[in-house]
């Protein structure tokens, strides 16, 4: 393996790379990575681009310190991305403060104001991403309420595009996968974190019901997650359905959870009541019910640690 050049924690810093050249080619160095942004620093140094091998070269040290003498100025100046040589490859129509303020402060210097700004100003359509995060926050109330909206409550508020609309609902629909996956990769049972934050995720924003069914092996993985969604204050659960479908499903386990739109968690009487029947079914199929779950604004009531399964 060729050597790598000096100067590798700058490199870094542009997700770059150099390796010394082959001496047969009369090549001091080879650079790799995301070089495309600093093509016009690489040319000023006298790098050369070899379009078959897609690589910048330096064909003596002059060259290649020269570059990094530019690039050291690029990391103390200018955040990588941002310089003006390299703007319209980057953020052409993006607010380069906001951009450079995240960048240089990191991501605990935002309020979830500021971010929701940064976030909107990707939409290159949107006039005034400040005004339009203003009036989702109004409306809203919170970062998690304006991701769980419904594209059409979105499309709304004024000045909102329908990109807008588009990159908020892939930003919940990433948050969610994410979250899924954590109950994907371990069993559910003794990772009650991971399906909390996974519940969270999916429901704790929701202005309607919806209902879970969480089917689990016997080795307590997940085997499918389904949903029904009801009204503002009602949700179908029924336990002939679930006990149906586990056994279609060939599970061991299974995990029921709902919201309660208004925030607070405690179960109905006909949450009770219905609980005992989906257990009874599932039972009746040796099926286990292992937990039923009901997530609040802030908190949530499991029916297995308060005793009622």
């Amino acid at each position: 393996m060729r050597e790598l050049l000096p100067h590798a924690k700058l490199l870094a810093q542009f997700q770059l790379h150099a390796e010394a050249g082959e001496g047969d080619r009369g090549v001091y160095a080879e650079l790799h990575g995301a070089t495309y942004p600093l093509s016009g620093i690489l040319e000023e140094a006298g790098a050369q681009w070899l379009s078959e091998s897609q690589t910048w070269v330096f064909q003596d040290s002059g060259s290649y310190w020269r570059f990094l003498e530019a690039l050291g100025k690029e990391a103390r100046g200018e955040v990588f991305g941002l310089a003006e040589e390299n703007a319209d490859f980057f953020e052409s129509d993006l607010p380069k403060a906001r951009i450079r303020r995240f960048l240089d402060l990191g991501p605990n210097a935002f309020q979830n104001d500021d971010l929701l700004e940064l976030i909107l100003s990707y939409d290159s359509f949107l006039s005034n991403p400040s005004s339009a995060s203003n009036k989702l926050m109004d409306e809203f109330g919170s970062l998690g309420a304006i991701l769980a909206s419904e594209p059409s409550k979105l499309t709304r508020i004024d000045d909102l595009t329908p990109r807008s609309c588009c990159l908020l609902k892939a930003i919940q629909l990433t948050i969610e996968r994410v979250m899924h996956e954590t109950i994907e990769e371990n069993p559910i049972i003794g990772s009650g974190d991971a399906l909390l934050k996974f519940l969270r995720a999916r429901m704790q924003h929701l202005k309607v019901e919806e209902m879970l069914a969480i089917y689990l092996d016997r080795r307590n993985r997940l085997i499918k997650v389904e949903s029904a969604q009801g009204s503002v204050d009602h949700v179908p659960l029924y336990p002939r359905e679930i006990a149906a479908r586990a056994l279609n499903l060939f599970a061991s386990a299974v995990i029921v959870a709902h919201n309660h739109p208004t925030g607070n968690p405690s179960p109905s009487k006909a949450d009770i009541a219905t609980t005992k029947k989906v257990k009874m079914a599932l039972e009746t199929l040796d099926i286990d019910l292992y937990d039923h779950v009901i997530v609040g604004r802030q908190t949530h009531y499991s029916f297995k640690a308060e005793g009622l399964i």
